[in-house]
């Protein structure tokens, strides 16, 4: 891996930075001013930290990038808004006393500037790994016929699932949509199954055919309809991914131009106003009748950024409550992710899992919050480590920002990479408001599964053409 002594300058600019942001914050008083003041600096950290990612991965649209938006906005949407007195729904946040909530801003601004740290110093290497390589050396034309196959299956049952889901949804609300996904758990299997093999064909199929512009319409289909059946971060992530593949495998140039940023950021500004009409339209609260243009983007980063609550929920209880789990969790999440418990029929896993999930615990236990609130890294950075958190945030995101590493969309040589990167940043959409266990659970599924059963089939195909001629 090169790093270059550019790359080590704003590493250690990025870093410095973070401490005396930490520090300063660190010696605030709990006011209202103060708490603006440091959500001031947080967010002077973000845009400083944001620009020099792009400045080593030469575009503002790296996948690593597109991540940390979705990381700041998730983790910090509504401290923002409440911190600058602008108006939301802020009924949970302002339970909690200004002490607790400039303490959660320190430790959000800690971790923050660890993943963009993460994201500079960990840079594209210049060998894949061995598997990668393996999977890479398939031919691709046996790639898509497998994928064919299976999407054929999967589009089938994905395509009615989805658009009976919209139908509970807009007659009987949101929530009887959840209780019929709870009765039928299948439905989320054959979803992800269904997104990962239209993404695989995506990036194998060459752009501009008919083919690959079946699978744009179905994927970009199933994703805004996803979105208004109330599973918005899944919606979303899929018409990013669909707005990507179009721009990095649609276009003659691999630079990016200014056309190609004005195309993405227009897709941008049309999510933001589709967000806040999916929240309306699940709840069946007037998809049209309460849509003001003028807090289109408030209400955007107000329904995205309530993952700010479960650090402060978490350093309410931690440790006068409930001690430190010193990397207890990360480590379940580790074991427990790459080995699932329907394959451990010894029961060695029992532990691990627990400890994976023990985040969830504290949530029901102490709150009895069971319903989409789940978690976020910087809470279970903080409940593991407490102050000394970022490390972990720093250790977490260097694994992530390596798998997200920038691919050339360009190449044909790489083609399984480009689908790993893509797919990772489409499961990993909703990770800042998870716990750990998904960064390597869906890694193990999306990438080391899938590319193990095309190797084996694509090995089982050409093992039996040899003994054809023979």
């Amino acid at each position: 891996m090169r790093i270059s002594i550019m790359n080590i300058f704003h590493f250690a600019l990025c870093i410095l930075l973070g401490v005396i942001a930490y520090l300063v914050c660190f010696q605030l008083y709990p006011t209202p001013a103060n708490l603006a003041f440091a959500q001031g600096i947080q967010l002077g950290v973000f845009i400083f930290g944001f620009l020099s990612l792009a400045r080593v991965h030469k575009t503002f649209f790296s996948l690593y990038g597109i991540f940390l938006l979705v990381f700041f906005i998730f983790q910090n949407g509504q401290m923002i808004l409440y911190a600058f007195g602008i108006g939301f729904d802020d009924i949970f946040v302002r339970k909690y006393g200004l002490d607790t909530l400039l303490e959660a801003t320190t430790f959000s601004t800690s971790c923050l500037m660890a993943a963009l740290a993460a994201g500079i110093f960990s840079k594209e290497k210049k060998h894949a790994a061995l598997f990668f390589r393996k999977i890479n050396n398939l031919s691709p034309s046996l790639v898509v016929q497998i994928g064919k196959i299976a999407w054929f299956a999967l589009v089938i049952l994905a395509m009615p699932l989805i658009c009976f889901k919209l139908f509970i949804t807009a007659t009987r609300g949101y929530h009887a949509m959840m209780l019929f996904m709870g009765e039928y758990q299948f439905i989320t299997l054959i979803e992800k199954l269904f997104m990962s093999f239209t993404i695989l064909l995506l990036v194998y199929v060459p752009p501009h055919t008919f083919w690959h512009k079946i699978l744009m319409f179905f994927g970009f289909a199933w994703s805004a309809m996803a979105a208004l059946t109330g599973d918005r971060t899944a919606g979303l992530a899929g018409l990013t991914i669909i707005a990507l593949v179009w721009s990095c495998k649609s276009q003659h140039s691999q630079r990016w131009s200014i056309r190609r940023y004005l195309l993405l950021g227009f897709v941008a500004l049309a999510l933001i106003y589709l967000i806040p009409f999916i929240f309306n339209f699940r709840e069946q609260a007037g998809a049209f009748g309460n849509y003001r243009s003028g807090n289109v983007v408030i209400s955007t980063i107000s329904e995205l950024g309530f993952s700010t609550m479960p650090l402060i929920l978490m350093m309410s209880i931690c440790p006068s409550l409930t001690p430190f789990l010193w990397g207890k969790s990360f480590l379940g999440s580790l074991v427990a992710g790459f080995i699932p418990r329907s394959a451990d029929i010894l029961g060695l896993t029992k532990w691990f899992a627990y400890w994976a999930s023990y985040p969830s615990y504290l949530m029901e236990n102490f709150y009895n919050f069971n319903f989409g609130v789940d978690f976020s890294l910087n809470a279970e950075c903080y409940i593991n480590f407490g102050w000394w958190g970022w490390i972990a945030m720093f250790a977490l995101c260097s694994i992530i920002a390596t798998c997200l590493k920038q691919v050339n969309f360009k190449r044909s040589d790489n083609l399984f990479s480009q689908y790993s990167a893509l797919i990772l940043l489409y499961s990993w959409f909703t990770l800042p408001r998870r716990k750990a266990f998904y960064i390597f659970n869906n890694f193990f599924w999306y990438v080391l599964v899938v590319g193990t059963v095309l190797f084996l089939i694509i090995s089982f195909i050409k093992r039996k053409k040899r003994e054809i001629k023979l």
